[in-house]
């Protein structure tokens, strides 16, 4: 192949690479990953198809969950010989509470509405800052929140009682927030975070 043959192909290896980057460092914040990927398709865009396109932005996500796989391998296995019972018992709950979550997208009939019209740079933009701004509103109200509850754990009694730094920080969370931990998740939250995913 010729130099004025490679040259193109250069470039779109280089725009796929940066799509990827973009994805594997979204992926592990809490913000929307495939969202971050069509808005920067909408500045470097792949000379490719929207089929291709399409699958692309599924299939690039295939790194960022084999990474979970193998980052959370021990905790997600429920057939680890090491684990407890109860840790057995505690892997095969999260893992129903995976699948109660997946529910609301295996059962959406809407799914070819939504991605027809609101599958796009403004709408992902909008929402993106939409909830960017929820987020950050959220956190400062839930510091505020936190630290007040941390004023009013009440100290334990007698001359030599004292409580730890931690353990005043689990009671101040524990008397905010429902759950705490992955393992205080019910069915009914398991089911609404799937909705809002």
């Amino acid at each position: 192949m010729n130099a004025e043959g490679l040259a193109p192909m250069l470039i779109e290896a280089l725009k796929a690479l940066l799509i990827g980057l973009v994805e594997g460092i979204t992926e592990w914040l809490p913000i929307s990953s495939t969202g971050h990927m069509i808005l920067v398709d909408e500045f470097v865009k792949l000379q490719v198809s929207d089929s291709f396109l399409a699958l692309f932005l599924v299939v690039i996500q295939i790194g960022a969950i084999m990474a979970v796989i193998i980052l959370y391998f021990h905790k997600l296995n429920p057939f680890s010989p090491s684990k407890t019972a109860d840790e057995r018992r505690s892997t095969w709950r999260l893992w129903g509470m995976v699948v109660i979550g997946c529910l609301p997208a295996a059962g959406f009939a809407l799914d070819d509405f939504m991605n027809e019209h609101f599958y796009n740079k403004v709408t992902v933009a909008a929402m993106l800052i939409l909830y960017g701004i929820v987020f950050i509103v959220l956190e400062r109200r839930n510091r505020r929140r936190f630290k007040e509850a941390l004023a009013e754990v009440e100290a334990p009694r007698g001359r030599h009682a004292r409580v730890s730094e931690a353990d005043a920080e689990a009671a101040a969370e524990a008397s905010l927030f429902k759950v705490t931990n992955v393992d205080d998740i019910d069915w009914k939250t398991a089911l609404k975070i799937g909705f809002f995913q």
